[in-house]
């Protein structure tokens, strides 16, 4: 455990019991993270295609593995991640902070918690998805992802996730 602002921060593992708090954090966090920088549609239509209790049960079936921090108790945040791949990488799914407590390390933390969770399986580099307008970039490059490649996801409904794909290699 660490401490924000003198606060108790706790990141563990996550299960099928933690699925309504995932999606609980999602919705309260999308809208703020994205309100600027998509549609309302879009972000509602993204929200019920991965965020739904059925839809988290079947990434964690699929083998994400979900990671959830809290402060105090109280959830603030979560990430999710698979691997390895056959070529070793693993890949980050998710990785969210609630917009209150943003800006006091959680985010860093998490991947943190993810890359020490990986180390011993000799990952060979980390990849994640990052929407082209997300001023997030910033923060995985400065985590040491360097923007690999773009990536235009059809998601259904005539919506298209339009990503950069950040490689970190180790």
């Amino acid at each position: 455990m660490s401490h924000v602002d003198d606060a108790t921060l706790t990141i563990r593992g996550a299960d099928a019991s933690d699925i309504r708090t995932i999606k609980t954090l999602a919705h309260a966090i999308w809208p703020d993270a994205y309100g600027k920088l998509q549609a309302e549609e879009k972000i509602n239509y993204l929200l019920e295609l991965f965020y739904t209790e059925e839809a988290l049960a079947s990434q964690m079936k699929e083998g994400q593995k979900f990671i959830v921090a809290e402060l105090n108790g109280e959830p603030v945040g979560f990430a999710s991640y698979s691997g390895p791949a056959k070529s070793g990488v693993f890949r980050i799914h998710k990785l969210y902070v609630h917009q209150a407590v943003q800006g006091k390390g959680l985010g860093r933390q998490l991947l943190d918690h993810i890359f020490t969770a990986i180390a011993p399986l000799h990952p060979t580099a980390v990849e994640l998805g990052v929407y082209r307008k997300n001023p997030a970039i910033k923060f995985y490059e400065n985590y040491g992802f360097s923007i690999d490649r773009s990536e235009d996801t059809d998601v259904g409904s005539g919506f298209v996730m339009t990503d950069y794909i950040m490689v970190k290699s180790l």
